[in-house]
């Protein structure tokens, strides 16, 4: 998330940097309720705060569900996702 970003849709700072812009339709995230300015905070234990920690914690997990943790306009929420 840019700073410009966080101006035009009102993010806070503290929100966390990587923002949901599109979910597959019928994809593990769209069918676990992942959707469109979702904030990802936490892929399991791991913080995420740019788009390669993001797919570096994705591709690390070796568990069939995994966690996210994410900001939802404000509100932190954790789903799981089975791959």
């Amino acid at each position: 998330v840019t700073d410009e970003m966080r101006d035009e849709f009102g993010i806070p700072v503290d929100a966390g940097d990587v923002i949901v812009v599109a979910v597959q339709n019928g994809s593990p995230s769209n069918i676990a309720g992942i959707g469109d300015g979702d904030i990802v905070r936490k892929i399991g234990s791991r913080q995420i705060t740019s788009v390669r920690e993001f797919y570096d914690a994705l591709n690390a997990q070796n568990e069939q569900k995994i966690d996210f943790t994410i900001n939802r306009r404000g509100t932190i929420v954790t789903i799981g996702i089975t791959k």
